[in-house]
């Protein structure tokens, strides 16, 4: 059994969920919080608050909304730039970043059939098939999925640093519709 630190790092709350998982990887949730991110001056002090009074976890994984670039982070929030070792230093011994947008790629890789409700009825879905998952937050987020003999892996972009520039009538009574 190992303890792990999962949280969803946004602009506006972090979302923290300590866990028991198994080796056949089913789990037992031990602790949820969710926490203004207004009211830390550093994700480590985030988490270190988190932390108090429960097991040391061996593996923290983090979803943040902002760039994932190698052993770094920078969130959407008006924390500095945070990188591996600064949450090792924690008590760690693994860490791991992901984009927000991407965890959620990856969970909606997983979804059973019966949690899925089709938008447009009518259209079959077509296995393999490229997905795309858009979330509005305190900002815009966005990841796309492709497929590879059919393993999906998610790739974060950021939706809310597009500009929308009205092409015909029609998209520009979409951006009257919109105003």
């Amino acid at each position: 059994m190992v303890s792990v630190l999962t949280a969803d790092i946004g602009g506006t709350n972090a979302r923290f969920q300590h866990s028991l998982v198994q080796a056949d990887g089913s789990f037992q949730v031990m602790h949820t919080e969710t926490v203004s991110t207004s009211v830390y001056f550093t994700l480590q002090s985030c988490i270190e608050d988190f932390m108090l009074g429960k097991p040391a976890c061996v593996l923290c994984v983090l979803g943040i909304a902002g760039i994932v670039d190698g052993h770094e982070a920078w969130s959407g929030s008006i924390w500095p730039a945070v990188s591996y070792k600064d949450i090792k230093l924690l008590g760690f011994r693994r860490v791991l970043f992901l984009n927000d947008l991407e965890a959620c790629g990856y969970g909606v890789a997983e979804l059973r059939e019966e949690e899925i409700v089709q938008l447009n009825p009518g259209t079959a879905p077509q296995a393999g098939a490229p997905k795309v998952v858009i979330s509005v937050g305190t900002g815009l987020g966005t990841c796309y999925l492709t497929s590879r003999s059919g393993q999906y892996q998610a790739w974060p972009s950021e939706g809310g640093f597009v500009s929308f520039s009205p092409k015909s009538p029609l998209q520009q009574a979409y951006l009257s519709y919109l105003q």
